[in-house]
């Protein structure tokens, strides 16, 4: 029986209670990156008018960096 094989059988043996913990180390394992994001607090901070207008144009696609890699995209997708 494989390793993958083998956690199979066991999980499958577990009360659907023990599931959700075993998720939560399964993800942190495999993406270390989303335990700390899953984890963080929220942002509870008032955005300022700046932060507002910003998230506005990135919600449009209007933002300088968005026009920026649109542009850089048609450049190399010209070049091929």
């Amino acid at each position: 029986m494989s390793n993958r094989e083998h956690a199979h059988a066991l999980i499958d043996r577990l009360p659907e209670a023990q599931l959700s913990a075993l998720v939560g180390l399964l993800e942190t394992i495999a993406d270390p990156v989303v335990a700390p994001l899953r984890n963080a607090p929220m942002d509870d901070e008032q955005q300022s008018d700046q932060e507002k207008q910003k998230v506005a144009e990135a919600a449009t696609g209007s933002s300088a960096i968005v026009a920026k890699v649109s542009r850089m995209k048609k450049r190399c997708a010209g070049s091929n």
